[in-house]
């Protein structure tokens, strides 16, 4: 019993740290308009098909004013609204990208190449 409270308390440490490395990665690369939430729904919406407005109301009303999303009214169900990006929306999407990538590299540039396949190999064994 004590093994398996110990292996809990393992996986809970290593979800906080994880917590924690997410926060400060994204702390410096997003744009104070909007939080990590926004940007990241910003993403799906460029990534789904159909996004209905039920899904993600107040954050795209935040889109919208900032024109990052358009919505349109389905032709088929009236009480229902498709959203895209803007062409501003796509060129905010696509500069998170680019940041993202750049953070990501200045984190782990200090290892060498063995640590970091290790460092890839191992995040990718714990991915589930």
């Amino acid at each position: 019993m004590e093994y398996e409270k110990k292996k809990i308390e393992t996986m809970r440490n290593f979800n906080f740290y994880y917590i924690n490395i997410i926060k400060n990665f994204y702390k410096d690369i997003v744009n104070y308009n909007f939080s990590l939430n926004e940007y990241r729904i910003l993403n799906e919406i460029n990534n789904l098909r159909d996004c209905t407005s039920k899904k993600i109301c107040r954050t795209l009303r935040k889109f919208q004013k900032f024109n990052l999303v358009k919505k349109k009214l389905s032709l088929l169900d009236k009480r229902l609204y498709y959203f895209d990006l803007t062409k501003e929306g796509k060129n905010k999407l696509k500069n998170f990208n680019r940041m993202s990538d750049k953070k990501t590299k200045e984190i782990f540039s200090n290892l060498d190449i063995y640590d970091r396949e290790r460092l890839v190999k191992d995040m990718s064994s714990i991915k589930m």
